[in-house]
């Protein structure tokens, strides 16, 4: 299959993407999805939330500074938007904070997704239909 059908995403890149518009709001909600989620979050905040329970917790850089504090989400595959492991994280708004945190994301091997690309893979692993996607 190509990477439209689930077969084409299992070994595909995990993603991560500003889910908010930019520097519009208070608060900026960045959202990462695929295999290296649970991996980012241990990294980012230093433990994974329980599942689908808002957590007040820091995001450190690499080298362990705060970044942020932030409101975590995980939603454990395949009980999520994508049908893959995901997490939401509620940053603040300020657009300094918010590409400082995708950048220690996307440092970690994930990459920026393409517009389309949480609702491609929604698509594809059955938690949307193509009509569903139609009316988006």
């Amino acid at each position: 299959m190509d990477q439209t059908g689930s077969e084409g995403l299992k070994n595909i890149d995990t993603i991560c993407a500003l889910s908010t518009p930019y520097g519009r709001s208070a608060i900026g909600v960045i959202r990462i999805s695929g295999q290296k989620t649970r991996f980012l979050l241990k990294k980012l905040i230093g433990k994974i939330p329980p599942p689908r329970k808002a957590c007040f917790v820091v995001v450190r850089d690499k080298s362990g500074l705060a970044i942020d504090e932030v409101i975590t989400t995980f939603y454990p595959q395949p009980k999520s938007y994508t049908g893959e492991d995901l997490a939401e994280i509620g940053v603040h708004g300020n657009p300094k904070i918010l590409n400082e945190i995708l950048k220690e994301i996307v440092s970690h091997e994930t990459r920026l997704a393409e517009p389309g690309e949480f609702t491609q893979r929604a698509l594809a692993h059955g938690k949307l239909t193509l009509d569903q996607v139609k009316q988006k």
